[in-house]
This record gives structure tokens, C-alpha cells and sequence, in this order.
């Protein structure tokens, strides 16, 4: 038994350096921006409806937290993606900064399609803070007698 003890050491040693630890196969820790040149985001529900015609806020539980832009490595295009439709009239979607209390510039969607369609914004990298933020969505009808619908939201991150 005791023969066993002094290799212990030695077997813990090879173990620990055997591992890769932090750092991908290839040594590198993904952090360099050299990997995926684009990330995508999702908003953590299935779909969202409404009728009002006065803006409205998704649950706290839909809401992206912790979001920071300057955490992605060679990040410069972000752009806000939905699958939304109306029942006649027109949807309108937005990205709402919690933190701030204030609407993403740049970033308002609108359909008057039955089907859903998809629609993204063009680049609002540079209307979103560079501080870590709570973002979330939301959403109106321009008649309250019909609902509109969105599902499937993402930011999509693209690295340069």
C-alpha cells in the first residue's frame, strides 16, 4: 500500500497537466475572436401576443440579462431578428433597455402580414451601451381589436 502513496503525486501531477483545463484543444481559450464569426442570442420564451395598442413589456422571465456588447470579442454588427405577424393591422416590435428605461434606437420592427415574416434591423451596435444592460422586447398593435404575434427573437453578433 504504501508503494502506492509515493506515486500518488506523481499520477495526480499527470492528470492535472493531462487536462485542457480552460483552454480549447489547439490551446487557445476562444476568447480571441478567432472562432465563430457569429453568435446568436436568443430570448428565452416560445412566443408573445398582445392587443394593446400602448407599448408592452414581456415578462421579467423573457428578458435578456447581464447583456454586454463589449464582451464579444471583435464584435462591430448586432442586429435585432423576430418572426412577427398581425391579424390585419399593423405589429410593431422593439428592443427595450431595462437598465436605462429606454427604447434601443434603431431597433423598432412592423408587419401587417398574416403569416409570420421574418424582420431584422440594421446595425444597432452603436445605440446599445457599452455597459452591461437587461434587454428586452416589446410590442403593440395599431387596433386593439386584433392580436399580433412574435416568436423566435435573437441578437445576432457578428464578428469582423
Amino acid at each position: 500500500m504504501t508503494s502506492y502513496i509515493k506515486f500518488l503525486p506523481l499520477v495526480l501531477f499527470l492528470l492535472i497537466t493531462a487536462c485542457e483545463g480552460p483552454t480549447g484543444p489547439n490551446g487557445k481559450d476562444g476568447k480571441d475572436g478567432g472562432y465563430d464569426k457569429q453568435i446568436r442570442l436568443t430570448f428565452p420564451f416560445e412566443w408573445w401576443s398582445t392587443q394593446s395598442t400602448q407599448w408592452e413589456l414581456g415578462d421579467t422571465y423573457t428578458y435578456l440579462t447581464r447583456f454586454n456588447k463589449t464582451s464579444y470579442t471583435n464584435v462591430d454588427s448586432i442586429i435585432y431578428s423576430v418572426l412577427m405577424n398581425s391579424e390585419g393591422d399593423t405589429a410593431y416590435t422593439e428592443l427595450y433597455d431595462v437598465t436605462n428605461s429606454a427604447s434601443v434606437a434603431g431597433s423598432q420592427l412592423s408587419t401587417v402580414s398574416f403569416s409570420y415574416q421574418l424582420l431584422e434591423t440594421g446595425n444597432i451596435y452603436y445605440t446599445l451601451p457599452d455597459t452591461e444592460i437587461t434587454l428586452a422586447f416589446r410590442l403593440r398593435t395599431s387596433n386593439s381589436s386584433n392580436y399580433c404575434y412574435i416568436r423566435a427573437l435573437q441578437l445576432i453578433l457578428y464578428r469582423n
